[in-house]
C-alpha cells in the first residue's frame, strides 16, 4: 500500500500521519515502522527500505519526509513506487510541494493520495466548538468566531490556546480569549492598521511595539501590512460581491469583509500611493542599514494624516 499526505493544514497533516503510525505500530509491533529522512538519506536507502521484508513483523511501514528536497528521489519516483513490495506500506509525508512539478502530479495519481487543506471559515469555527465540547469546555459559536480571528486560523496555535485558556476557566469568553491568548500578527496588523487610518498614530505606534515586545520582528510585521494592503486593494478594484471577489483574489470571505471598513476610508489614489511606499520601505529593509522601526512609526503616522 502507498499513501501520499499533502496539503497546507499543517494540523490535519501531523494528526494523519501520527494516527497512521500509531495505528500501525498497534497492529504489528514496535519494531514495525521506519523512518527514513529524505533530505539527507540517499536513494539507494529508501530503495533498500521499501523492497526489504519486514524484521519481526509480518509488515513494515516506511514513512518517508522532504522527500522533495532530494532530486535523485524526485526524479526516480515512479522506480520507487513500482518497487515496493507487498508486505511493505509506503508513506510519504509531503507537507510541501509545488503543484506544477512532476512529483505532485505523479503522486496525485496514486489511489491513497490524500490532500488536506484549510478549513474553510465555517468549518474552523464548526471544529473548534466540536473541539472545545469534546475537551469540556464551553464554547459559543461567537466567541469560536473572535477566537479565529484574535489567534488566527493555525489550528495547532488554536488548539494550544484553547487548552491554555480552558485550563483558566472551562467557560471560554471573549473576555477570557483577550486577556490570555497570543493575538496573531495579522489580527494585530489589522487592529494597527484601523487605529492609523482612524487617525490614532499613536495608538497604532502602541500596536506595533506590541508585537515588538512578544519578539516579532520588524520584516513579519510588514509582511503582514503588504498582506492586508492586498486585501484592501481587492476589495477596492472589485465590483464583485465579498464571495466572488474571495473565490478570485484567495481571501477568505471573513477577512474581506472585516476589511470593507477600512478600505471604505482611503480613495484609489491614496491607497495606490501608500502600496508603492510600502514596497519601496520593503525593499530598503533587505538592502540597506535603515531603523526599520523607526521607519515603521513614521509611516504609521504619515497614515494617520490621510484620516
Amino acid at each position: 500500500m502507498i499513501q501520499i499526505l499533502t496539503g497546507n493544514n499543517s494540523y490535519l497533516l501531523k494528526s494523519a500521519r501520527s494516527d497512521i503510525v500509531n495505528k500501525f505500530n498497534t497492529e504489528h509491533g514496535e519494531h514495525s515502522v521506519e523512518f527514513v529522512d529524505g533530505s539527507k538519506q540517499k536513494l539507494g536507502d529508501l530503495m533498500a527500505s521499501v523492497q526489504s521484508m519486514p524484521f519481526l513483523a509480518s509488515a513494515k511501514l516506511v514513512v518517508v519526509d522532504d522527500i522533495a528536497d532530494n532530486a535523485d528521489m524526485v526524479s526516480n519516483i515512479e522506480n520507487i513506487l513500482d518497487q515496493v513490495i507487498d508486505e511493505v506500506h509506503l508513506l510519504i509525508y509531503l507537507p510541501s510541494v509545488d503543484k506544477r512539478s512532476s512529483l505532485y502530479k505523479t503522486l496525485k495519481k496514486q489511489p491513497g493520495f490524500k490532500e488536506l487543506n484549510k478549513l474553510t471559515e465555517n468549518k474552523l469555527q464548526e471544529w473548534l466548538t466540536d473541539l472545545a465540547k469534546q475537551k469540556g469546555y464551553q464554547l459559543n459559536s461567537s466567541d469560536a468566531r473572535f477566537m479565529i480571528d484574535y489567534v488566527g486560523d493555525n489550528q495547532l496555535k488554536l488548539v494550544t490556546e484553547l487548552v491554555k485558556i480552558g485550563s483558566y476557566n472551562r467557560h471560554i469568553t471573549r473576555e477570557t480569549i483577550e486577556k490570555l491568548a497570543v493575538k496573531s500578527i495579522s489580527s494585530n496588523t489589522f487592529d494597527m492598521l484601523d487605529a492609523a487610518f482612524s487617525g490614532h498614530s499613536a495608538r497604532a505606534i502602541e500596536y506595533y511595539k506590541e508585537q515588538r515586545l512578544l519578539g516579532v520582528e520588524p520584516q513579519p510585521i510588514l509582511g503582514a501590512i503588504v498582506w492586508q494592503l492586498r486585501v484592501l486593494l481587492a476589495i477596492k478594484y472589485s465590483n464583485l460581491d465579498i464571495n466572488q471577489t474571495a473565490k478570485l483574489s484567495k481571501f477568505s470571505p471573513y477577512s474581506l469583509r472585516k476589511s470593507e471598513r477600512l478600505a471604505k476610508r482611503l480613495s484609489k489614489n491614496d491607497l495606490k500611493k501608500l502600496v508603492g511606499e510600502i514596497l519601496l520601505l520593503d525593499i530598503a529593509s533587505k538592502s540597506k542599514p535603515i531603523n526599520i522601526d523607526e521607519a515603521i512609526n513614521l509611516k504609521l503616522i504619515e497614515i494617520g494624516k490621510l484620516a
